[in-house]
């Protein structure tokens, strides 16, 4: 390469030179060697930055992770939450549902039992009313019967009366309307045509043969009589009484010529009209509350215990 020449010499000529160059390279080997440190430092740098980026992502990335697998939690509860309250709405709703079914049941129940209560009070009671009206009715016939024999019995002692007067000795006017009286006389002592039992409280039980005095008429269905030479006294049916039987006192003596009394006023008639409650059954009004009211109603304004008013048949 050089060819004619000479090949030139490396490193420093004299001593400065060598001086100057070891001071170059001292130099250069001190900035390669600042280099190198701050090579080594801006990587160490660089790495702890790359470390605390990494690290910074990590725990941004856990963070993340975290925050999700709450919100997944959180979800979850929500839904299972959501679950269990459809789950305790359906409960509480078929709960009512059946209570309501229940309940219907029971007040239909209680409906066709108290529909089937008054259906048979209803039958009940027209049984007892269908049982009432035939024991009225046949008791009114039977009365009606009796009466009808009654009447025919004073027909035939009236006709054998009248057959017997021609041989009889004419009695008094008075005694001739008395003979054969045609109402209840209050005061007037009768027979009975049957034994009267008491079958409730307050009545009087009388035999035929046993005379009873005429106290009141209380209607005409009862009288209150007491028994001749007693003194109890108690509610008989009127039908009872035998109107042709009736006792007569043994006249008293004729006195002496007096001055002429004072007539008396003439006994009233009391006359009954037919109300609704003579439908009812015959039962003896309660003692102690119509007997006053019956003996002022039957009372007379001439006073007296013989001369009751009267009744008709």
């Amino acid at each position: 390469m050089f060819k004619g020449k000479k090949k030139p010499q490396k490193g420093p000529q004299n001593e400065q030179d060598v001086m100057a160059w070891r001071n170059q390279n001292k130099k250069m080997k001190e900035d390669m060697q600042r280099a190198k440190e701050e090579a080594e430092q801006r990587r160490i740098r660089e790495e702890q930055e790359r470390k605390e980026r990494e690290e910074r992502e990590r725990r941004e990335r856990e963070e993340a992770a975290r925050r999700e697998e709450e919100r997944r939690r959180l979800e979850a509860e929500r839904i299972e939450r959501e679950k269990r309250e459809a789950e305790e709405r359906r409960i509480r709703e078929e709960q009512e549902r059946l209570e309501r079914i229940e309940r219907e049941k029971r007040e239909a129940e209680e409906r066709r039992i108290r529909e089937e209560q008054e259906r048979l009070e209803r039958i009940e009671r027209e049984k007892r009313e269908a049982e009432e009206r035939r024991v009225r009715e046949e008791r009114e016939r039977q009365e009606r019967q009796e009466r009808e024999q009654r009447e025919a019995e004073e027909r035939r002692l009236q006709a054998e009366r009248r057959a017997l007067a021609p041989d009889q000795p004419q009695q008094p006017a008075a005694a001739a309307a008395r003979a054969v009286p045609r109402e209840l006389l209050v005061g007037e002592k009768y027979f009975l045509s049957w034994d009267f039992v008491a079958e409730n409280e307050g009545e009087l039980t009388v035999t035929v043969d046993c005379p009873v005095e005429l106290l009141m008429v209380v209607d005409q269905t009862w009288v209150v009589a007491r028994k001749v030479g007693d003194t109890v006294e108690g509610y008989v049916q009127s039908d009872y009484l035998d109107l042709n039987s009736f006792v007569e006192e043994a006249p008293a003596p004729e006195p002496e010529p007096e001055p002429e009394p004072v007539a008396r006023p003439a006994a009233q008639t009391l006359t009954f009209r037919p109300s609704a409650e003579e439908t009812k059954p015959h039962q003896a009004p309660s003692f102690q509350e119509s007997k006053g009211s019956a003996r002022t109603q039957t009372a007379l304004p001439g006073g007296g215990g013989g001369g009751g008013g009267s009744v008709g048949k």
